[in-house]
């Protein structure tokens, strides 16, 4: 990947971010970071798996049904330093989120959610 061959995990992570809400958006219309509730910070996508599949407390759809670190507000990020946290770096408080680990992190994410959405497409589950 050229971003980890030049080392430019400062464009790439907040890139990939985007990318995370971008694939939701049109394929489910939900945006991933948009939050449901603003107390428990669980991302919309959760409620969209809860209503189309109520037995989804499996491990397939797991890391979509908690309150992710990366969607921790600003002040709740600070427990967690050594995640990146979505409001963190798309608003220029982290200075210091460019690691390559990462970039590896938000792009598993991506990875991670194109990969469910894609299967879930694939069998005719989302139309």
């Amino acid at each position: 990947m050229f971003c980890v061959k030049y080392e430019q995990f400062f464009a790439a992570i907040p890139t990939v971010l985007s990318q995370v809400d971008g694939i939701c958006s049109d394929m489910i219309k939900v945006k991933f970071f948009a939050k449901d509730n603003k107390k428990d910070f669980k991302p919309k996508i959760s409620v969209f798996i809860s209503d189309q599949f109520p037995m989804a407390d499996n491990f397939f759809f797991g890391p979509l049904m908690n309150s992710p670190v990366i969607m921790l507000s600003e002040k709740d990020a600070k427990n967690h330093p050594f995640q990146p946290n979505r409001h963190t770096v798309m608003h220029g408080i982290d200075v210091n989120y460019g690691t390559e680990e990462n970039f590896y992190k938000c792009f598993s994410l991506l990875t991670y959610l194109s990969d469910v959405l894609f299967e879930l497409e694939e069998k005719e589950i989302l139309l």
